[in-house]
């Protein structure tokens, strides 16, 4: 089977204190679909630097970011009207933490702060609205954020649900899958970015997300369905 040409628009850098862990987001990538068969090209949308054209992959995956979509920062226009073109022509695309939220603001959904605060940890997904690609009846990825979608774009279903996070998944048509956790993230990715913030989200909190992560995560099943929603 050839191997796919999977575009990963990176949002953000890893803080230094991570790095060590397993690298910078595109070496995150590249962990999480090892042992899947594809080539995996990474572009710095928040240095300004885009794909050329929305077919130079076979499809795109838009990644975290500590920033919010609603900030007043050029690159993430410039991100928003790529997912619109993407869209436009039929390119899949998948969304991830602030790519999700990205893809949302993008076709015309409602991002805001959650009024539940932070979600943090490794938690559970209920799917409400299974898809072909992912045929679990639940996920866990490790969460961090404290922005949410609080009103789908035109189009969109949920599939993911959580009780801090009414849309925690959402598919646009049969060319947009988007979810609120990082797959990319591994518990100890998790552990060191949750204690780099212990000072402004307080010690307790950080250790009440700190004691989930002993859960096993879904990434792999989840790099599994990345790949097969692309290739269809």
């Amino acid at each position: 089977m050839d191997p796919i040409r999977l575009g990963v628009l990176c949002m953000d850098d890893m803080p230094a204190s991570a790095r060590p862990v397993l690298g910078d987001y595109p070496a995150l990538y590249a962990h999480l679909l090892r042992a899947e068969p594809v080539e995996t090209t990474c572009f710095a949308v928040h240095r300004g630097e885009l794909p050329a054209s929305v077919d130079e992959c076979d499809g795109w995956v838009l990644g975290g970011s500590r920033r919010s979509v609603f900030d007043d920062l050029d690159w993430i226009g410039d991100g928003e009207e790529f997912v619109r073109a993407a869209v436009a022509a039929e390119r899949p695309v998948v969304g991830i933490c602030f790519g999700h939220q990205m893809v949302a603001s993008a076709l015309g959904g409602t991002v805001e702060r959650a009024p539940t605060g932070w979600g943090l940890g490794a938690l559970e997904y209920g799917v409400v609205d299974p898809v072909p690609w992912y045929t679990s009846d639940r996920l866990t990825l490790i969460a961090s954020h404290r922005d949410q979608v609080t009103e789908l774009p035109p189009g969109a279903e949920v599939w993911a649900v959580a009780d801090y996070c009414p849309v925690a998944g959402m598919t646009v048509g049969e060319r947009v899958w988007t979810m609120q956790g990082h797959p990319e993230f591994s518990a100890e990715v998790a552990d060191v970015l949750y204690a780099d913030r212990a000072d402004a989200l307080g010690q307790d909190t950080i250790e009440r997300a700190r004691s989930t992560l002993a859960r096993p995560l879904s990434n792999d099943a989840v790099a599994a369905a990345i790949v097969d929603f692309v290739r269809r």
